[in-house]
């Protein structure tokens, strides 16, 4: 199975979610980051500031990336909070479509938000759920999906 995991919120807490991250591999399942920032920043980002040898990742998908890609007329600036599109609507939208095209079968995300669409039934919410039951939310989550 195919799993995504968001950075900030979820893979930046290394402690609770490196265990849950290992037991997914180990169970052979691949492991995605989506994350907002571009994927050269993304990188750097795991590896030195929260220490991931990003060997364990399959692959890395960007939100700003995702958009220079395919909306190369909206307007991307760097504020005083990162990185920044013009509209929200379009910001809550994507991480579905870089899931759907890149066949990701579920998201782990700390945003809310970003569940619907293609996920709707495919998204785990990391901060409503208990650091030591993300596990079995997301055994839950990979049975659901596979019926």
């Amino acid at each position: 199975m195919n799993i995504a995991f968001d950075i900030h919120g979820v893979l930046s807490d290394v402690q609770n979610i490196i265990p849950v991250v290992n037991e997914l591999l180990a169970a052979g399942h691949d492991i995605y980051v989506i994350s907002g920032t571009p994927v050269d920043e993304m990188k750097e980002e795991l590896e030195q500031k929260y220490g991931y040898s990003l060997s364990i990742f399959k692959d890395f998908f960007s939100v700003i990336d995702h958009v220079r890609r395919t909306r190369p007329e909206v307007d991307i600036t760097v504020n005083s909070y990162g990185w920044w599109i013009p509209s929200d609507e379009m910001w809550w939208t994507i991480k579905a479509e870089i899931c759907e095209e890149n066949n990701i079968d579920l998201l782990i995300d700390d945003s809310i938000e970003y569940m619907q669409g293609y996920l709707e039934d495919k998204f785990i919410c990391y901060n409503l759920i208990e650091n030591n039951d993300i596990l079995d939310f997301i055994k839950i989550a990979i049975e659901e999906i596979n019926r």
